[in-house]
């Protein structure tokens, strides 16, 4: 009974992020059946560009928060108290690996990058 509250929390909050999510992508959706024809360069521009946005942005953050270092997928073994280097693994992941990784691998995170990572996978969704 002491859960209660918790989970009819995390359902509103579900609910809301999930309307949210459907307002976002129905506006997206008319958008694109108003400025972006089916066919021709426009879409390849638009495809282009939406996956230059979402890798630049997959591939900065890490680099950014580790000083400007690159490195590969695997070089943030290290321990780390605050949990930065497993934060920044999720960013070089696939999706359902990242998504393993998040739910069912026992290690900590940084609260802020991991806030990040979730805001930019559910509106580059």
């Amino acid at each position: 009974l002491v859960e209660l509250p918790v989970f009819a929390l995390m359902g509103i909050c579900g609910g809301v992020a999930g309307a949210i999510f459907n307002t976002l992508n129905k506006w997206l959706s008319l958008w694109r059946q108003r400025n972006v024809a089916s066919v021709g360069l426009s879409r390849v521009v638009e495809v282009m560009a939406v996956d230059l946005f979402v890798v630049g942005w997959l591939f900065w953050i890490p680099i950014c928060a580790t000083g400007g270092v690159p490195r590969k997928s695997g070089d943030f073994k290290a321990s780390d108290a605050d949990g930065l280097p497993q934060t920044l693994n999720l960013y070089w992941q696939t999706g359902v690996s990242a998504m393993r990784s998040l739910f069912h691998e026992s290690q900590s995170f940084n609260c802020g990058y991991l806030f990040l990572f979730g805001f930019l996978n559910f509106f580059l969704t």
